[in-house]
Formats: C-alpha cells, sequence, structure tokens
C-alpha cells in the first residue's frame, strides 16, 4: 500500500526531472550530463533485478503513459549543438528499448500511448537534416528485434526475431527518405546502410515464423512493395544511363546484356524480403481469415 505510493511517486519525481534536463542540454552550452546520467539510471534500473516490476508498473494505465511521453519528449528539444542531438537520439531509442524490452504489455501500452508514428516524427525532427547514420539504424533495429545489434554492419546474433513490429515503418522511412527523412545522401553509405538492412531484413524473415508475423503486423509487405516498384525504377535509370558503355563493351553477347550486377541491386534485395513475407501474408490461413 503505502509503500508502493511512495515508491511509484518516485519514480514519477524521477521522470518528471527529465525535462529539466532536457532544457539544460538544449541551453547555450549544450550541457548534456544530467540527461545522460538520469536516462543510463533509468536503463540501469531497468535492467536491475526489479526491472520487470518498473517496466510493468509504467506499462499499467495508472501509470498513463507518462514514461513514454516524457522520455519521446526529449525529442522535441531545441539542442543547437549537433554532437548533443544525436547524443540525445540514440539515448532515447536505447531508454525506449529497455521500457519496452520484452513486455508484451510495454510494448502495447507504448503503442497506445505515445505511438511509432509519433515516434518517427519525433526523431526525424530531433535528427535534422542529416540522413540517417548506421548508429542511428542499428538503434531503431535494437528496437525491432529487443536485443543487441552489432551496430558495425554485421549481422544479428542467430535466434533474433523482429518483436515489435511498429520500429519496422520508422527503418523503412529512415532508409527511403519518407516522412520528411533526408533521403540526398543516396550516395554509397546511404547504400550500403540499404544494402545491410535489406541483407539484415532477409535474414530474419527468412528465419522465423515469429519476425514473419510480426512483418505482417506491420504491413512490411505493402511498404516493400511500393518500395520495390520505386527501386526498380532506379535500377531501370541506372541502367538506362549505362546502355552506351555497354552495348560497346559486349556487341555480340546478347545474353550478358544488362545482366551486370542486377542481382545485387536494391531491388533484388527487396524482392527477397517480399518472398519472405508472402509467405505469411498471403498464406491461405490470413485469406480464410479475411474472408470468414
Amino acid at each position: 500500500g503505502g509503500s508502493k505510493g511512495a515508491w511509484s511517486a518516485l519514480l514519477r519525481r524521477y521522470l518528471q526531472s527529465l525535462p529539466r534536463a532536457r532544457e539544460a542540454a538544449a541551453g547555450p552550452g549544450g550541457d548534456s550530463a544530467a540527461l545522460t546520467a538520469l536516462l543510463a539510471g533509468l536503463r540501469a534500473a531497468l535492467a536491475g533485478p526489479g526491472g520487470a516490476a518498473i517496466r510493468s508498473h509504467l506499462a499499467s494505465p495508472e501509470a498513463n503513459g507518462e514514461a513514454y511521453v516524457q522520455v519521446i519528449s526529449l525529442l522535441n528539444g531545441e539542442y543547437g549543438d549537433a554532437r548533443v542531438r544525436e547524443l540525445v537520439v540514440l539515448d532515447v531509442l536505447s531508454t525506449l528499448r529497455s521500457l519496452l524490452a520484452e513486455s508484451e504489455d510495454a510494448a502495447s501500452a507504448f503503442g497506445r500511448d505515445v505511438g511509432y508514428e509519433t515516434l518517427n516524427a519525433a526523431l526525424r525532427t530531433a535528427w535534422g537534416d542529416a540522413p540517417a547514420s548506421r548508429t542511428l539504424l542499428a538503434r531503431v533495429l535494437q528496437l525491432a528485434v529487443d536485443a543487441d545489434f552489432p551496430e558495425d554492419g554485421r549481422d544479428p546474433a542467430a535466434g533474433a526475431v523482429i518483436r515489435n513490429p511498429g520500429a519496422l515503418p520508422v527503418i523503412t522511412s529512415l532508409l527511403r527518405g519518407r516522412g520528411g527523412w533526408t533521403a540526398k545522401a543516396i550516395g554509397s553509405d546511404q547504400a550500403t546502410l540499404r544494402t545491410w538492412i535489406l541483407d539484415v531484413f532477409a535474414r530474419l524473415l527468412g528465419d522465423s515464423v515469429a519476425s514473419r508475423a510480426a512483418a505482417d503486423q506491420a504491413d512490411l509487405l505493402g511498404e516493400l512493395l511500393e518500395w520495390f516498384a520505386d527501386a526498380a525504377r532506379d535500377d531501370e535509370g541506372q541502367r538506362d544511363e549505362n546502355v552506351p558503355d555497354s552495348r560497346v563493351e559486349r556487341e555480340g553477347d546478347d545474353d550478358t546484356a544488362g545482366s551486370g550486377s542486377s542481382d545485387d541491386s536494391t531491388s533484388a534485395r527487396i524482392a527477397v524480403c517480399i518472398g519472405s513475407c508472402a509467405l505469411h501474408s498471403l498464406s491461405a490461413r490470413n485469406f480464410r481469415t479475411v474472408f470468414r
């Protein structure tokens, strides 16, 4: 009774100190030390022995989504310093993952009280005009699979499964430059990131029924089909630009003309993911549900 009330009041006070720390980080000095410390403390508490109790309390109706709102609100700070801004965005994503870790209740409470569309919009505003970095994508992926994930572009550990489907559209809009995200850096970096993420998606979707079911929940198939159409057009455009050279080099060699490295193209990679999604999303079981 009383002690639980005191504990939840203390937790609220902790969360309510976040906006003050945000002001300090957004101030002229750009001092993010307090904010970093408070978020690290919250993550440590969530990872500790009482973490599950904190997580389930914060997901309960009585907590009113305050933890999620306070943490996501940090993305609305007017951080003048780009370094501070990046730090805050990455810290918020790690903290959100801790808040939702291994808890379907927490994930659905977050979806209800804040939502992934709000997260995507807030992330985009906070990140600014810079294209998505590998670390940013890795953090959103960690949120999607609810597991540690190499941030250096390697594959996730075996057994990784998509657990928070709401994070998937955030990843695709980051990569496609949708929803206000900058796609202007479609230089080699951005292309490398796309390749990496699509290969990871292909592996997650190919390896696990649970991942395919999660992808279905997020309508990943619809998103991928749209992306495929765009990417195929882009690939076609690139091939057209290269046509004069390839004709000169390959005269009389019709079989190989235009094949180039099409298997490495973005559209080919997307198609692999589409094939895996179709396994689940177009299955007879789903059609029975739809037409019942």
